[in-house]
């Protein structure tokens, strides 16, 4: 057994996932980070163990891989999965995590968003794809869905700079959210993500979305 760890004050965002804060020069024991960009950090971990009654993570650092080092203290943390560790698995370079689709959003994103937008779009695709193996495959214009289960879509927003995002459930099903959660079509719930600081909560919605039975 390695250096036990230990985060505290953590937020359950879903199943097997949490917001929480963490020095970036902490994690950096934890070995390299896969990539390195915007202010958030993810963090995949296996065999974690969540104390329910003082909100705390702990792990062995051995066990830990960090997906993402961002600049601030803030930190999502994902357990380990089947599909998480597919993924972290392919996730040997910042682009060998990513499909051809996903890999065309991330191209879009990068010369139709700037700044926070940006930021938000590109820490959102690499927590998903941190936990769930699968493609983006793009639309007539800037829209995206998910394959091969469409259990989150997304449409690239220049205008607004903004991604509108859309999730299989109806808005109660989320709620509730700091988010402004609409109806999209029956069954459906659309909302847009415009901050960093929206991420966590937008990444608590898709990970409460309806999958394929």
């Amino acid at each position: 057994m390695g250096m036990m760890m230990l985060i505290d004050g953590v937020v359950p965002l879903g199943k097997d996932v949490w917001s929480g804060s963490a020095p970036p020069h902490i994690l950096t024991m934890l070995g390299q980070a896969k990539v390195t960009a915007g202010t958030r950090s993810v963090l995949l971990v296996e065999a974690l163990r969540f104390d329910e009654a003082d909100k705390s993570l702990r792990f062995d650092a051995s066990q830990a891989t960090v997906l993402n080092l961002g600049t601030t203290d803030d930190i999502i943390v994902l357990s380990n999965s089947p599909a998480a560790k597919l993924a972290a698995v392919r996730s040997q370079s910042a682009t060998g995590t990513y499909g051809p689709g996903d890999q065309e959003f991330l191209s879009l994103v990068r010369s139709e968003l700037m700044g926070e937008a940006k930021e938000a779009a590109e820490q959102i695709l690499r927590a998903v794809r941190s936990r769930y193996p699968g493609d983006l495959e793009k639309g007539l214009r800037l829209n995206f869905k998910n394959t091969p289960d469409n259990f989150w879509y997304v449409i690239v927003q220049p205008r607004v700079q903004s991604l509108s995002i859309t999730v299989r459930g109806v808005p109660q099903r989320f709620l509730p959210s700091s988010l402004d959660l609409k109806l999209d079509r029956p069954g459906y719930t659309r909302f847009a993500v415009r901050t960093p600081d929206e991420v966590a909560e937008a990444l608590r919605i898709i990970e409460g979305s309806r999958r394929k039975s």
